[in-house]
């Protein structure tokens, strides 16, 4: 394994959590509307 390869890996995870997060949010703020 080549450092390169564990670089991108690591940022394939970060941006997966960062979409997670975002998903979260999204979700968040359509639940307050709905209340």
């Amino acid at each position: 394994r080549t450092e390169t390869i564990e670089v991108l890996e690591q940022l394939t995870r970060l941006a997966a959590r960062l979409v997670d997060l975002q998903c979260l949010r999204n979700w968040f703020t359509k639940c307050c509307y709905c209340t």
